[in-house]
């Protein structure tokens, strides 16, 4: 018995009625209709021989159909019952009534089927005949009965059960020799893509480990602890670990269906476990492969909490730590072929994007061995052209350890852009920081930007190794910078005390040189050791004082390093390409966005240039001037006085010269003059320099599988050099930097005393909190005379003090007055009185 899908067509649409599933697909697919359409076959009837030789679908209403003439009921999958009287008969219009919907396609019918098809039509005519006669209906021979039963799609089956029904899309075609005839399976395929998977008997698996990748999947999402009772390359058993519960699951191949199939499925019959021993490291591994490789710094304690809230299993630290050492070693498993395509990389930045430059650096253990990685160095075209057309001509230098499979060290070169934002030039990965390794990179930048001997040209560092002499050697005419801050952090290991350290920065950040001499004075007077150890590193690199004024720049530090190293950090763990092709791709989308935004802005100067200047315009409400007469300017800044040229566009104070931006003095003098201060900003800062950095695009490039080989011989990783200890993720922080680090505090409870005398405070005086206590014992501070150590002058009264005592939490205070357990002046110890004030006894005479 068949039924037809409303929305198929031909063979297709038709879905055999053989079990319950089946009669509930029937049911929601005519739900609300008022006919059914199905298709019935039986070799043995003659009624479903005329249905079958005219391949008609009768159309029933229920589960029976009524003749219309007589009234008699037939039920539908019976015999046919010859009624006694004559009206029951068939007529030739009936039988030669045709549908068009249901014809049979000539595609997949023989030329024997429709010769079969047609002797029983005949033989249908002669027993129509025989009826109308009388003569009883003969049955088909057990010849034609096996005949018609192959035509019929049969269903392959090996077991005698109610659960094995039909699956949509799952019927799996074997070719069958005898006829021609193809043979569909009814038995349910298994499908992968199902985050919730469901088991019956019959379903039938692809291999064994699709299997076993779908009862990890029942066991998590069902909740249910399964433990392996056999388990080989042919067949799987599952078993419930909990007591009682008579769940089975057997998995074994079978030859019917050609697969693996499910022989043995008992239900369970207990409640839902909270631990899974299929939770194991290589699933979790499996389960969030794609977030801990987009996010190596994925913590272990975030990692549990979400597996709680995903799967509802509380799983070990441990474990997670394992699931995730598994995904970052697959994922640099193959940093041996990254390194292997360095050339082909390298040949298909220069053919992308050109004008760009990519040097590759390798080492041979003899003249006949391999190539071994050293050194790499990337300056795209753009990157290297946006530069020069409106940067100014400060670069930043710094290095970063790589923190992944690939060992070595980044070194980079950012500049500033006309937002005063930082501008990745060049990058490079080198084995150490070294000389040679400077010296390597700065040479190839040296070339890539046209710098001759460095003349008005500014570099700013902090004191790393072979850096200063590398830059004292390829760029004598340059200024170098120290980064202040880096100083700072060493001369504090010794002086510690912070007036001394705010000294320090009123040296750094002084304009001038008088300003220098007087905080270094004031300095040299709080310390002289402290004064002397800051000065023996020339004030000339790291104090604003001693700045050049071409490059207008007064940064003391080297933030926009340090800034890049920090937007790359996720990319560092990495292996070799992978890091390279992030960065290029960053680098791609900040280009992009800045490029939005300055097409954006409709002012004339940069936004960040423009807060700089409104800060000196609020500052600039404080200062008087004295005018000359002419162009000259004595400007008088609370305590201090400067001078003005506007034509020269100077001011005592060096801020203008320093940072091209007017500072409050000059903005002072030009509206006084009745010009515009914002047009006396420097032309480095305008919009259109903006525009004409990022103006400039990296180009996309196309993925690994459509690159052409390289002729060259592939690269092999360097050399691994396993260090001592536990590798470290963070940078050693220093003990003043602990110090300073606010450690989280646990809230404070009240009682309802302390909080009603909180309320009653007077609000007008101000509270003790931050108070230092100094004890009036030993007069040190951080104590009160209470909790005191030292030794406390005995107070003469009677040879008994009446101080309380200093010990804490150790019973009630003793002192005159006070009732406690070895009290003489009571004869019988009452213990309700145990720790309560009583009045004083006045003393006689």
């Amino acid at each position: 018995m068949y039924f037809r899908k409303l929305a198929g067509h031909g063979d297709e649409a038709w879905r055999l009625l053989c079990d319950d599933k089946a009669v509930i697909e029937l049911v929601n697919e005519y739900k609300g209709k008022e006919e059914y359409h199905v298709y019935i076959q039986q070799s043995f009837s003659v009624h479903s021989s005329i249905q079958d030789a005219n391949d008609h679908v009768t159309t029933i209403e229920g589960e029976s159909t009524k003749n219309p003439k007589t009234g008699a009921t037939e039920s539908i999958g019976d015999e046919v019952t010859v009624a006694n009287s004559e009206e029951d008969v068939w007529h030739d219009e009936e039988i030669d009534e045709f549908d068009s919907d249901f014809e049979v396609n000539p595609d997949w019918v023989s030329d024997e089927d429709v010769e079969d098809r047609e002797q029983i039509a005949i033989k249908l005519k002669m027993a129509k005949e025989n009826l109308k006669r009388g003569i009883p209906i003969t049955y088909h021979s057990d010849e034609e009965v096996e005949r018609r039963q192959e035509m019929i799609v049969e269903v392959d089956g090996g077991f005698d059960s109610d659960e094995m029904g039909s699956h949509d899309g799952t019927d799996v075609e074997d070719e069958v020799a005898d006829h021609g005839v193809c043979r569909k399976s009814n038995f349910p395929k298994f499908n992968p893509n199902l985050d919730t998977p469901f088991f019956e008997v019959g379903m039938i698996f692809n291999t064994m480990d699709e299997a076993r990748e779908a009862i990890t999947k029942y066991s998590l999402n069902a909740k249910k602890d399964l433990r392996v009772k056999k388990c080989d390359t042919k067949r799987v058993r599952m078993v419930c670990t909990y007591s009682g519960c008579p769940f089975v699951l057997l998995i074994s191949w079978s030859k019917v269906a050609n697969a693996f199939q499910i022989k043995t499925l008992k239900q369970h019959r207990c409640g839902i476990h909270f631990k899974c021993r299929k939770l194991s490291p290589v699933t979790i591994a499996k389960r969030y492969h794609r977030r801990i490789r987009t996010d190596p710094r994925w913590k272990l304690r975030d990692m549990v909490e979400t597996i709680r809230e995903e799967l509802g299993y509380d799983v070990d630290v441990n474990k997670c730590s394992r699931a995730k050492r598994l995904v970052l070693h697959l994922t640099e498993g193959c940093y041996r072929d990254e390194y292997a395509i360095l050339w082909t990389y390298a040949e298909e930045i220069r053919k992308s994007n050109v004008n760009s430059t990519v040097r590759i650096m390798v080492n041979r253990d003899n003249p006949e061995g391999k190539p071994k990685f050293c050194r790499m160095y990337v300056c795209f075209g753009a990157m290297k052209m946006g530069f020069l057309s409106g940067c100014r001509k400060v670069i930043a230098l710094d290095g970063c350890f790589l923190k992944g499979l690939c060992k070595g060290e980044l070194l980079a070169a950012v500049g500033r852009d006309a937002n005063d934002q930082m501008y990745p030039i060049a990058w490079a990965v080198v084995e150490v920081e070294s000389r040679s390794s400077w010296d390597w990179f700065l040479k190839e930048l040296k070339d890539d930007l046209c710098i001759e001997e460095g003349v008005g040209w500014c570099f700013s560092s902090d004191q790393m190794k072979g850096l200063v002499p590398a830059i004292a050697d390829l760029f004598p005419s340059a200024e170098h910078r120290l980064c202040a801050r880096h100083i700072w952090c060493n001369w504090r290991k010794k002086y510690k005390r912070r007036d001394w350290q705010t000294t320090f920065w009123e040296c750094a950040k002084a304009s001038t040189p008088a300003f220098f001499s007087r905080a270094y004075e004031k300095l040299l007077a709080q310390n002289e050791e402290a004064a002397k150890a800051l000065v023996s590193i020339d004030p000339k690199h790291w104090s604003r004082a001693y700045f050049s004024t071409e490059v207008k720049c007064d940064s003391v530090d080297n933030n926009m390093s340090e800034s890049f190293n920090a937007s790359i950090l996720e990319a560092r763990f990495k292996a070799i390409y992978s890091m390279l092709d992030d960065l290029r791709t960053m680098m791609m989308t900040m280009i992009a966005m800045k490029k939005a935004q300055a097409e954006k802005w409709g002012r004339q100067f940069c936004p960040k240039i423009l807060k700089k200047f409104e800060a000196n315009a609020e500052k600039s409400k404080s200062c008087h001037i004295t005018h000359n007469g002419k162009h000259g300017y004595e400007v008088r800044h609370w305590d201090e006085r400067f001078t003005v040229s506007i034509p020269s566009r100077t001011c005592s104070c060096r801020v203008w010269e320093l940072t091209g931006i007017p500072c409050p003095h000059a903005i002072t003098c030009l509206a006084y003059e009745g010009e515009e201060p914002e047009e006396y900003i420097s032309d480095c800062f305008k919009t259109q320099k903006w525009r004409d950095i990022y103006a400039n695009v990296l180009q996309p490039m196309d993925g690994p599988r459509t690159w052409i080989r390289s002729e060259y011989e592939a690269i092999l990783p360097p050399d691994f050099r396993v260090m001592p200890g536990r590798p470290k993720k963070k940078r050693v922080k220093t003990v003043e930097e602990m110090e300073d680090k606010k450690r989280p505090r646990k809230k404070r409870v009240y009682t309802s005393k302390q909080l009603l005398a909180r309320d009653k405070r007077d609000p007008d005086k101000l509270g003790r909190n931050g108070r230092v206590i100094q004890c009036k014992n030993c007069k040190e501070k951080g104590h009160n005379s209470r909790t005191c150590k030292k030794s406390k002058p005995a107070e003469a009264d009677g040879g008994a003090s009446s101080r309380r005592s200093s010990s804490k939490g150790k019973g009630p205070a003793v002192g005159v007055g006070t009732c406690y357990k070895a009290n003489k002046c009571f004869g019988v110890l009452n213990p309700a009185l145990i720790g309560k004030r009583m009045p004083e006894i006045p003393r006689e005479g």
